[in-house]
C-alpha cells in the first residue's frame, strides 16, 4: 500500500514499484529462509526463486479471478 499512498500522480507508476518491491522481499525472504535454517548459498539461491515463482504465480492467479469475476 505504501508505493500507492506515496506516488499519488501515476497508479501505473505506484503499480510497478509495488511488483518490484514484493519480487525483490519475496526473493530476500526466500533466501533468507534457506540460508538461516542452514542451507548452501546455492540451495538458498534455489529456494529464492522457488518462493518468488509461488508467490508469483499466486498473484497472477489472484489477478486473473479478479478480472474474471470483474465481467
Amino acid at each position: 500500500m505504501i508505493p500507492y499512498l506515496a506516488i499519488k500522480d501515476s497508479m501505473d507508476r505506484a503499480l510497478y514499484v509495488s511488483v518490484g518491491v514484493t519480487a525483490a522481499l519475496l526473493t530476500m525472504v526466500g533466501f533468507m529462509q534457506a540460508v538461516l535454517f542452514g542451507c548452501s548459498w546455492k540451495r538458498g539461491t534455489m529456494h529464492a526463486l522457488r518462493v518468488f515463482t509461488i508467490g508469483a504465480s499466486a498473484a497472477g492467479v489472484s489477478y486473473g479471478i479478479v478480472k474474471a469475476l470483474d465481467k
